[in-house]
């Protein structure tokens, strides 16, 4: 029983250390938002793979063989500016159109 506890303590203490070290969560590196349209156009080279996000924002990244030859650059908004996310009640709804 303890060599259980000081198993478990060892493993707290382990915890405890990386987190004073600076340990984070890992997150993705690049456009922040969920995709969701995609495609790739063929018509010219080097193809350009083009994905749109949630918001609307288009961004492109330049494709070349087997490698990425520049980082992805923001081509705009499909929508023109920032979509609405607020949800309203019905209510609220029939009060803005009265």
């Amino acid at each position: 029983m303890a060599r259980k506890f000081f198993y478990v303590c060892a493993g707290l203490l382990c915890l405890a250390i990386a987190y004073q070290m600076g340990v984070r969560n890992a997150s993705a590196q690049g456009v922040v938002g969920r995709i969701v349209g995609f495609t790739d156009f063929r018509t010219v080279w080097p193809s350009a793979p083009v994905v749109m996000l949630e918001n609307g924002d288009v961004w492109s990244r330049e494709w070349s063989g087997n490698d990425f030859t520049s980082p992805p650059h923001f081509l705009g908004n499909f929508w023109g500016e920032a979509t609405p996310t607020r949800q309203r009640t019905f209510g609220q709804v029939k009060e803005q159109y009265r």
